[in-house]
């Protein structure tokens, strides 16, 4: 970690095989998250801060040959592609970034997501495609520190780079810029990228300001049309302490999976995470002896994997009165759920239901109505 600790094992395949990945590493656990992590900046992260930026590299073996032939601004991901975590840990250090990666095809659409990321994250940011065939670890080994460090002056823009690899459909590449340049909450930023685009791909200025004007206006509609109805909080809240409750208390894991109607979710990563926490425990990962997060995490994906390990360190739970917790839980999401009926009800007219949904909610409100029913959340009528 940043502080020079071991937190986990990785390792990288030294010769060709079949099926076999290339990086291996520990699984996720409360200590380690691969998405937050980058190879070598415990050593990398005053040379970053001395030199005004990073080098961030592919792999391994490319950080251990940049640090030893003196580029000591080196570090990579820990064998998957770049992310946000690791770009805001950097940050910390320098908002400048040099990207180099393969030049062929995937190494391309590598780098197209991380310059996304850099600009949501409001670094500036170059690449250095490499020679076909060649890689930090290749190059240096065979042409030495010398030819590395005037390759490092070929560094492009992301304008020039995008536009050089958009082969004959230059519009297209302009598009994409353009919705790059969306992506980026600094308008000093914005603004440089824009003149820069103007100059490289001939297009009148202020017709890629008005473009660029264009999309927030619909991107303010699209979000507008996804708000405007004056419906009850979500269940947010709820839905993370019963996720959080799960975790950090295993042995109420299955209380909770078997109290909750999970398709009755809102939020799509919490139940994406329960539905594999179901998964988990079915196929033996604990149903007896409460929930294994660590045969959990292996199952999940980097974003569910993230929001696992947070709520992990920080549970915050009064076991005490956890089952309280839980049928407070479930009593707010059956109230969310029994409003959004209500008012479904009154929009289309149907006062039957209308008054019964009513006498459901009071009954709900005031305890007088179970919740909890053959091991599942009895849904209002």
């Amino acid at each position: 970690d940043l502080q020079g600790r071991a937190v986990a094992f990785g390792g990288r395949i030294l010769s060709a095989a079949k099926n076999a990945p290339k990086y291996i590493n520990s699984p996720d656990s409360v200590i380690f998250r691969k998405g937050e992590l980058s190879y070598g900046l415990n050593l990398a992260k005053n040379a970053v801060t001395q030199k005004g930026y990073s080098i961030v590299v592919e792999g391994y073996l490319d950080v251990m040959m940049c640090h030893q032939y003196g580029f000591m601004n080196a570090v990579a991901p820990l064998g998957t592609a770049l992310t946000s975590g690791q770009l805001k840990k950097l940050k910390r250090f320098s908002n400048k970034v040099l990207l180099i990666f393969d030049g062929d095809a995937a190494g391309v659409s590598a780098t197209k997501r991380s310059i996304e990321l850099c600009y949501a994250e409001s670094l500036i940011v170059k690449i250095l495609p490499m020679p076909p065939g060649e890689d930090p670890d290749t190059f240096l080994r065979k042409q030495g520190e010398d030819d590395f460090r005037r390759h490092l002056g070929r560094a492009v823009t992301p304008v020039e780079f995008l536009l050089n690899t958009s082969g004959k459909s230059k519009l297209d590449a302009v598009r994409y810029i353009m919705n790059l340049i969306s992506l980026c909450p600094d308008p000093l930023q914005r603004d440089e990228t824009i003149r820069e685009l103007s100059d490289k791909s001939k297009i009148n200025e202020l017709t890629l300001r008005e473009e660029l004007k264009n999309r927030g206006i619909k991107k303010q509609k699209t979000e507008d049309r996804g708000h405007k109805t004056d419906a009850p909080a979500t269940s947010g809240r709820e839905e993370r302490l019963l996720l959080k409750i799960a975790l950090s208390i295993p042995h109420k894991a299955s209380s909770v999976i078997n109290n909750i109607g999970i398709e009755d979710i809102e939020d799509p990563l919490i139940k994406g995470i329960f539905e594999k926490i179901k998964t988990s425990m079915k196929n033996g990962s604990g149903h007896n002896k409460g929930l294994s997060i660590e045969k959990l995490l292996p199952i999940c994906s980097d974003e569910e994997q993230n929001l696992i390990t947070r709520l992990s360190i920080d549970p915050g739970i009064d076991e005490e009165h956890v089952d309280e917790s839980i049928e407070g839980c479930i009593k707010a999401i059956a109230l969310k759920d029994i409003e959004l009926q209500i008012r479904a009800a009154g929009e289309s007219g149907d006062v039957k239901r209308l008054h019964s949904l009513l006498f459901e909610k009071k009954k709900i409100s005031q305890g007088s109505r179970p919740l909890l029913k053959g091991g599942h959340l009895e849904r209002p009528i």
